[in-house]
């Protein structure tokens, strides 16, 4: 009896785990788009304060593995969660860092910004970093060190890390082929640090998709204490992006469905026919696995006039199945 139980629960367990949502990564160069509508955290909290705390209410259904949340926590570092308090489900450049001073309270130079826009036909939340530099850096008086980035999350569950213009050449903070630093006393204590992107499940902050290496040579580690974080400061523009996969789908050979695609290569507009049930769902990635488009259709006809030349691949979501076609951009 006991016996039948122990294999019940192991069971029951691999059932679990194995439909639990997972993640893809990738890092590409991409876009630093500035917020344009935003809330400011020094107008919202009273100053610039060197820890804070913020709950962030959605626009809309936020999925992260096999929960949905309509709010998101943030905490100064680069750490987010869901359970009201100082979490660390999702470490995205968990560097200390800090504002400087403030001169202006009613429009600060340097800040931490957030607010919503549509990207790629979805809503999603974007945390802007604005000229933040490294806690206690000694270098600012001089070479003005600093740091923007943002962080995005969407809808669909992608989750985004994207770095934007840097000065920190002269920093402490950060040493090439190194890594980073914590500083002390005026940067005659270094403390070496961790700059960590990654996602934990919720039940396990161990376990998850954890960031190991450089922007351009890395791999994703599913045990926290196995990965080493961030060493290197990507280029302007470079994002880091957790995509849910699809669950419960079935991915179909192109050559067995009745989909097609034309003119392929294409210009301006992308046209597409379906023999039966139309697709709930059309997405489109680069060569590199970034989505660049991602929509319900409400016609046959996709306008690619922005994509840049390349080649590219499309998915048509019917019900539970996902059928894939790849096209140029002229």
């Amino acid at each position: 009896m006991i016996r039948v139980l122990l294999l019940l629960f192991f069971f029951n367990s691999f059932q679990t785990l194995a439909h639990s949502q997972e993640y893809k990564f990738s890092s590409t160069q991409g876009e630093y788009i500035e917020l344009e509508d935003y809330n400011s955290l020094i107008l919202q909290i009273g100053g610039a304060w060197t820890t804070w705390h913020l709950r962030i209410d959605l626009d809309f259904d936020f999925p992260y593995f096999d929960s949905t949340f309509n709010y998101i926590d943030a905490t100064d570092g680069g750490y987010f969660g869901f359970d009201g308090s100082h979490t660390v489900n999702i470490r995205l450049f968990t560097v200390a860092q800090e504002l400087d001073e403030v001169t202006n309270v009613f429009n600060p130079s340097s800040d931490i910004r957030y607010g919503f826009r549509e990207e790629n036909g979805l809503q999603c939340l974007i945390v802007q970093y604005t000229k933040v530099r490294f806690r206690n850096d000694p270098s600012i008086w001089v070479h003005d060190s600093y740091l923007n980035y943002q962080h995005c999350f969407c809808e669909d569950g992608s989750i985004e890390l994207r770095i934007g213009d840097t000065n920190v050449e002269n920093s402490p903070g950060f040493s090439p082929g190194e890594g980073f630093y914590l500083i002390f006393n005026n940067g005659n204590v270094l403390i070496p640090t961790s700059a960590d992107i990654g996602l934990a499940n919720l039940g396990d902050d161990d376990k998850g998709y954890f960031f190991h290496g450089t922007h351009d040579s890395f791999e994703i580690v599913n045990t926290y204490f196995d990965a080493q974080g961030l060493q290197s400061i990507p280029p302007k523009g470079w994002t880091f992006r957790f995509e849910p996969k699809p669950t419960n789908v079935q991915l179909i050979d192109d050559h067995k469905s009745n989909i097609f695609i034309f003119p392929n290569p294409v210009g301006d507009y992308l046209n597409f026919a379906v023999e039966g049930e139309r697709p709930e769902f059309i997405r489109i990635t680069n060569s590199f696995g970034r989505i660049e488009m991602s929509f319900a259709p409400d016609n046959q006809y996709l306008d690619v006039a922005n994509l840049a030349s390349g080649i590219y691949h499309i998915e048509f979501i019917i019900g539970e199945e996902i059928h894939t076609r790849s096209f140029l951009k002229k």
